[in-house]
């Protein structure tokens, strides 16, 4: 696996350097490290990095993941539009991930600078973790606790090819799947039968998504003994609501979800859902595309 690192010295920044130095990585993963800097004399806000800053930054990065990485992490100092610069040099290091903080010019207006992590995520072709800190005087437990969220069937049989793909699990996390099920009258007042009708289909589906989530546990538990996996199913009109109220109840670490994939002409794109559920997450979360 290979991971981009874009960092702006943030808050949020920071806290996807102090995450990916204590994680677990294969002996061929590599690392890279960016800051990006554009310093435009005529623009409205000024810019956060200038070269000097910059290099600073990353030298900072550097020497912090190398202490659990060595020479697997490089670097580069690059000078451009921000989003073009990071997604140009995802594609042409063929990065596997790109790691990002969030919110990284809190306080300022969004309609005049833009989001620089929204629109990675909007464009990117690759995986996206967009990191959020943790409050000052927060402790979480140990280990580290993953949620993905799964919507389909399709995406219940995905979860374990992403898993062969090494999502990122560190040595005894937790990782529970959850599915929020909808139900088919939820959309308003139908008559007796047809609520039974509803009711029979809502069972049927209920049943399915727990069959194909048990499977993916049990080939979960045989290639990664350590983690602790299990299912969880809720009830709930609104899924990105659902999610939100399940990971802060659960103390979630990191929400998971997928991106939607739309066959003609293999595109995949990042969906309104998964927008919400990145805008309103209070912890850090994964696009998997």
């Amino acid at each position: 696996m290979k991971y981009l690192i874009a960092t702006d010295g943030s808050i949020n920044a920071r806290a996807c350097v102090r995450d990916m130095s204590i994680s677990t990585l294969s002996h061929d993963d590599q690392i890279k490290v960016i800051a990006v800097w554009n310093a435009d004399p005529f623009a409205l806000i000024p810019a956060k990095l200038d070269n000097a800053k910059a290099l600073s930054l990353v030298r900072e990065t550097v020497d912090a993941l190398q202490l659990s990485f060595g020479d697997r992490v490089s670097s580069e100092c690059l000078r451009g539009d921000v989003v073009t610069t990071i997604l140009r040099t995802a594609q042409t290091w063929q990065a596997d991930k790109i790691l990002i903080g969030a919110h990284a010019y809190t306080g300022m207006p969004e309609a005049l600078i833009g989001d620089i992590a929204k629109e990675v995520l909007r464009k990117s072709k690759n995986s996206v973790v967009v990191y959020r800190h943790l409050p000052e005087g927060t402790i979480k437990a140990v280990p580290k606790k993953v949620l993905w969220c799964i919507d389909s069937a399709a995406l219940a049989n995905r979860v374990f090819v992403l898993l062969q793909n090494q999502i990122d699990l560190p040595l005894a996390a937790e990782l529970r799947i959850l599915h929020i099920l909808q139900s088919v009258d939820a959309m308003g007042r139908k008559s007796s039968v047809q609520h039974n009708m509803s009711s029979d289909r809502n069972s049927i589906h209920r049943n399915e998504m727990q069959q194909l989530m048990d499977e993916q546990i049990e080939k979960i538990r045989r290639i990664r003994p350590d983690v602790a996996a299990s299912t969880a199913m809720v009830e709930g009109v609104n899924p990105v609501a659902g999610i939100l109220k399940y990971a802060s109840d659960w103390q979630a670490d990191l929400i998971v979800t997928g991106a939607h994939t739309y066959t003609v002409g293999e595109r995949i794109l990042l969906g309104s859902a998964s927008e919400e559920l990145v805008n309103r997450a209070t912890c850090s979360v994964e696009v998997v595309r």
